[in-house]
């Protein structure tokens, strides 16, 4: 028995097609944040250029984005009266410490939760493309392409827009 493979219908190609242009512009967005999040060595960075070490001890500095970053990845939990939330101050003799304020821990709950919230829509953005391209293969290489490229087109056109408007809106 000979089957005919289906094909999509020019509108739900085009549907599709732009749909999955939009799941490549989140994945686009948020690649960095979900990169730079974990990313200990880029804190350290970053403390090392604005100066941070030169006011509190390095390594109370680096314990201390250790336990963050385990903190956003649901590892552990912070509290405030934690030892190795507090940094000693550098190049003092006292027993001066600098600690986060109870409001400054709660804050860290808020931006686990949307953090959280981003990982969530992010990585179901990228099943979700593989998903529709997979979709938009019919079976057949040179559809394939053509509707492959044309998401790639389209992606990079929404990101302009956005940007564009956040230029011209956003002041």
């Amino acid at each position: 028995m000979i089957t005919k493979s289906r094909r999509l219908s020019n509108g739900m190609r085009k549907f599709l097609i732009i749909i999955n242009s939009l799941f490549l512009v989140i994945i686009i967005l948020f690649t960095p944040l979900v990169y730079y999040v974990f990313n200990l060595d880029y804190y350290e960075t970053l403390q090392e250029r604005y100066g941070v070490f030169s006011i509190l001890d390095r390594d109370d500095v680096i314990k201390i984005s250790g336990k963050i970053i385990n903190f956003f990845k649901y590892r552990e939990n912070l509290d405030y009266s934690d030892p190795d939330l507090q940094a000693k101050y550098t190049g003092e003799n006292t027993d001066a410490v600098l600690r986060f304020q109870q409001d400054e821990i709660e804050h860290f709950y808020d931006v686990r939760v949307i953090f959280t919230t981003i990982f969530i829509i992010y990585f179901i953005s990228i099943i979700l493309f593989i998903v529709i391209l997979v979709i938009l293969s019919e079976r057949n290489m040179k559809s394939f392409l053509r509707n492959t490229g044309n998401v790639f087109i389209i992606a990079p056109v929404i990101i302009f827009i956005i940007v564009l408007l956040l230029l011209l809106f956003g002041r």
